[in-house]
């Protein structure tokens, strides 16, 4: 089984009780727990969509963050207060854009190319900002000293705040417009410009003087170091979308291993064998409807009825608890299958729906394993009578439903036949009748020895007769 299971499904109490619980018409083994076939593709699918909503709503949020204390700084930091007020409105309106985003997020106006808007917006209002605000309102200040001052940091903000949506996507589309804004911003203001000074403008062997000379200059423009900061920012872009496509498979492989359990609990509560859900995991065809050759194990607790009228319904439940545990681990030990519980029994298949060799003689071995546990033990302070039915046949298994609801179940003739055994238990003083397929199928394969207690004996609800054999 996968790691960390899902809580037990406890028995519905509204199923306690004695009797003839197991079939109705058709001899179908019945379950109405939600349906195992259900595709989880889509339930995986809105898990990783919210998951990346709640991402951009913790990066709205951080942006906000981030603006409030880049305001802060704006109003209190420059010399010239005009300058300082400039930019609280500039960062005000940015902080109204983020609001406004995190108010779609999720909601009804929100559509898959919002988030990419939002970032474009934002590289956008960057862009701006370096191209038409200058460092100082108090004179004739050149523009390129806005890039030359602050640099290329304030782009990285949104692009890493955009790898908290979980989407490697947006990430190198955020890359992509911090590099388109950054360069928008200085061919705007270069073209501007009379003339402009690179580093290659610097003579061979310069000394200080010069190369103040060229560095100070108001009309360097250095675009060698704007192809590296562009670098930069496209090497962080990508780094931090490999990073978010690794995280984003690790949690689509959590997810897809919580739909397996879930897939799993829905169709056999808790009690599956591990073998049978690493066979099923690895091939769902194993719940196609087919036809198959098995046998079937029912069980029942004699006397039930009055045990659950004498005791408390939570005692009552405690009781089965302990002994359907049992009983799924004597039933999974030799591979089969709880198929169904119902009041005070339950039905187990061996070779349906997962193979397996001698199927006759593994049933026996659990059925007996179960009765030597039952005459060891007590369950919630009960000493507890079983009877044990085996039939072996032909039948029709597969998960079958529909309107969102499907169970595996398996339906045929060895279905009601190892009921009615398991009853006949009850008028032959025996815990455990099984009829001649099973007999002779379990000696067949070395397993236990039954011997003949009946032939021909009339089986109710069945026209057809049945040799009936129990332990010596």
């Amino acid at each position: 089984m996968p790691d960390a299971p899902p809580p037990a499904v406890p028995a519905d109490p509204a199923d306690l009780g004695g009797g003839d619980g197991y079939f109705g018409a058709g001899g179908a083994a019945r379950s109405d727990r939600p349906g195992a076939g259900d595709d989880a593709a889509p339930a995986e699918h809105e898990a990783l969509v919210e998951a990346e909503r709640s991402g951009l709503r913790l990066a709205a949020l951080a942006r906000l963050c981030a603006i409030a204390g880049l305001l802060m700084l704006a109003l209190s930091g420059p010399a010239d207060p005009r300058t300082g007020q400039l930019a609280a409105a500039v960062l005000g309106g940015f902080a109204l854009a983020g609001l406004a985003h995190l108010a779609v997020i999720g909601g009804r106006r929100d559509r898959p190319w919002t988030k990419y808007a939002a970032v474009a917006a934002d590289y956008a209002a960057l862009a701006s900002l370096f191209a038409f605000v200058p460092v100082s309102l108090g004179g004739d200040t050149a523009q390129i000293l806005a890039m030359r001052t602050y640099g290329a940091l304030p782009l990285v903000l949104p692009l890493v705040l955009a790898a908290l949506s979980l989407s490697p996507r947006l990430v190198l589309f955020a890359g992509a417009c911090a590099a388109a804004a950054w360069w928008a911003a200085f061919l705007y203001i270069t073209s501007g410009m009379e003339r402009t000074l690179n580093w290659s403008d610097l003579p061979p062997a310069a000394d200080a003087q010069a190369y103040y000379a060229v560095y100070l200059n108001p009309d360097f423009v250095a675009g060698g170091s704007r192809v590296l900061e562009t670098l930069q920012l496209l090497t962080v872009a990508g780094v931090l979308a490999l990073v978010v496509d690794r995280a984003r498979r690790v949690l689509r492989e959590r997810l897809a291993a919580d739909a397996e359990r879930a897939f799993l609990a829905r169709t056999f509560g808790e009690y599956v064998p591990a073998e049978a859900a690493r066979l099923i995991l690895a091939d769902r065809e194993a719940l196609a409807p087919r036809r198959r050759r098995a046998t079937v194990l029912a069980t029942d607790i004699a006397g039930f009825t009055a045990i659950a009228e004498a005791r408390a319904p939570e005692d009552v439940i405690a009781c089965l608890n302990a002994f359907f545990t049992d009983a799924a681990e004597a039933v999974a030990e030799e591979g089969g299958v709880i198929v169904d519980f119902s009041g005070d029994g339950f039905l187990a298949a061996f070779n349906a729906p997962i193979e397996v060799e001698d199927p006759e003689a593994r049933a026996l071995r659990a059925a007996l394993a179960l009765l030597g546990r039952a005459e060891r033990r007590r369950y919630g302070g009960l000493r507890l009578n079983i009877r044990a039915g085996l039939a072996t046949g032909e039948l029709a298994a597969g998960s079958v439903g529909g309107a969102g609801r499907r169970t595996y179940t398996i339906y045929g003739d060895p279905v009601n036949l190892a009921a009615r055994l398991q009853e006949r238990g009850k008028t032959e003083g025996r815990a455990l009748v099984a009829d001649r397929d099973t007999a002779e199928g379990a000696a067949a394969a070395g397993g236990p020895t039954l011997a003949l207690l009946e032939a021909n004996a009339a089986i109710r609800g069945r026209a057809a007769p049945a040799d009936l054999f129990a332990l010596p």
